[in-house]
C-alpha cells in the first residue's frame, strides 16, 4: 500500500489520553493477560519515540 491517508475520513476516537511512565505497570499487566507476557522496555521506547495513547478508563483495556 502506498499513498496519503485522508484523515478527514477517519472516525473520531474518544476515551484516550496521552500515556506516561506511570502507566507501564498497568500496560504490562494488560499485556500479560492478553498475550501471556509483558513488553519490558518497549513501553519506555514508545513513550520516548512515538505517541503513546492509553484508555482514560483503566478498567477498559487499551
Amino acid at each position: 500500500m502506498a499513498g496519503t491517508v485522508d484523515r478527514s475520513t477517519l472516525p473520531a476516537v474518544d476515551g484516550l489520553r496521552e500515556g506516561r511512565a506511570g502507566d507501564f505497570e498497568w500496560m504490562d499487566r494488560l499485556d500479560r493477560q492478553l498475550r501471556g507476557a509483558g513488553h519490558g522496555p518497549d513501553h519506555g521506547y514508545m513513550l520516548g519515540a512515538m505517541r503513546l495513547a492509553v484508555s482514560r478508563d483503566m478498567t477498559k483495556p487499551g
